[in-house]
């Protein structure tokens, strides 16, 4: 099975299974709970040392440490290692390996930000098997002082997905953050692709024309923060196709950070339109918009795939219903808009890559009622990287890894 179809089965299938000071790069992590050396201190501490006690029961007092650049990462010991060689589904609002005692400030010049995430933290992190994220919150995997590796055979994945035939959306960790920016569809329009990091794209109107507009925007929602990314608009029209589920969010921080496997974040497809006898067709779903990945460590080195693209949009939908637009399967290569449906259903756009994505097509008007048109495609959302002393990219990385805007 292709790592990427087994990514869209973890999630679907429900298994039982330091910047202290202004102007601080990622540094050296110092040992959580340590004994030796001058450690960071959580943010708004001034540089105080914090101390966390045993619980009144005797305990000793532990100094807190912080890792990591622009996320920045603080909290008390952390397990030793941890290896994570089988399946893996993680909740990220009720799985016990969450730790209470780690905090995530954003770091974004001179303002910081509290971000409520689900962090799994231990000294060393080896991930040689797949770990799906589902729930509200993002989720963050930080080797407090030591390696974090996801082997060749490894993958993280917050992509959102639908299952097959019910067509039940599961959303990624942390996906379809509200306050996204966009038009609705009118009439038997498409709807407007996820906006986020870029620009979705535009749903286009029915009955060639003579139909309903299509959803649209002037703007994309800039991330501050680690969050998911922006659902697809739902086409217009009581037959319109629902919109695709953004992507998650996710941070892997680590003293070295090497990945050979794959960490995807991407969203799904719009749907397409419903058939529709006696009316105007309905208008395609817009795509979800890839999510956020961060990148943080010394040196990181991806020789594997780092994907956070959008869905295609949905295909608009008359007489039959339009084609569900796809999700991205692999990194580099756009998901195709829904097609092949009805003919006077206008073709979903493709999903965005590196960046925007491809505007839907409109409907046409040969039948007694006009055609809906096509949903946008969702655009690609973001890959981030920390501030690595080394860093060796390679080229499967969608949209390319960059600085935290």
């Amino acid at each position: 099975m292709a790592c990427s179809t087994l990514q869209q089965t973890i999630v679907t299938a429900g298994m039982a299974a330091g910047m202290a000071a202004a102007g601080c790069g990622f540094g050296a992590p110092q040992a959580l709970g340590g004994d030796g050396g001058q450690v960071d201190a959580r943010p708004g501490t001034d540089g105080a040392t914090i101390d966390s006690s045993g619980g009144g029961d005797g305990g000793t007092d532990s100094a807190v440490a912080c890792i990591g650049a622009p996320l920045q990462i603080c909290g008390d010991t952390a397990v030793a290692s941890l290896t994570l060689g089988t399946l893996t589904r993680i909740d990220t609002d009720t799985d016990v390996r969450c730790n209470a005692a780690f905090t995530a400030t954003m770091m974004r010049g001179v303002t910081r930000t509290q971000v409520d995430a689900c962090i799994i933290a231990a000294q060393a992190i080896t991930i040689s098997a797949g770990v799906g994220a589902i729930g509200s919150r993002p989720l963050v995997l930080v080797a407090t002082t030591g390696r974090l590796d996801v082997a060749a055979t490894g993958f993280v994945t917050v992509s959102s997905s639908v299952v097959p035939i019910t067509n039940a959306v599961i959303p990624g960790a942390g996906a379809n953050q509200p306050g996204c920016p966009g038009g609705a569809a009118v009439g038997d329009g498409g709807g407007l692709g996820g906006n986020f990091g870029a620009r979705g794209g535009n749903g286009a109107g029915g009955g060639g024309g003579g139909g309903g507009s299509g959803g649209s925007a002037t703007t994309y929602e800039i991330a501050a923060t680690l969050r998911g990314g922006c659902q697809g608009r739902t086409g217009g029209g009581t037959h319109g196709g629902a919109g695709g589920a953004s992507g998650g969010a996710v941070a892997l921080v680590g003293s070295a950070l090497t990945i050979e496997g794959q960490v995807s974040a991407n969203g799904t497809g719009g749907l397409g339109g419903t058939a529709s006898l006696t009316s105007p067709g309905g208008g395609g779903g817009g795509g979800g918009s890839g999510g956020m990945i961060i990148l943080e460590g010394t040196t990181v080195s991806v020789a594997g795939a780092v994907m956070a693209q959008g869905g295609g949009g949905g295909e608009g939908s008359q007489n039959q219903s339009g084609g569900d637009g796809a999700a991205p399967i692999s990194a580099g290569f756009a998901a195709p808009g829904g097609s092949n449906g009805d003919a006077d259903g206008g073709n979903g756009g493709d999903g965005g890559v590196n960046g925007g994505a491809q505007n839907g097509f409109g409907g046409g008007n040969t039948s007694s009622f006009s055609g809906g048109g096509g949903g946008g495609g969702g655009s690609a959302g973001y890959v981030v990287l920390g501030n690595p002393t080394t860093a060796t990219l390679s080229s499967t990385i969608h949209p390319p890894a960059a600085p935290l805007p």
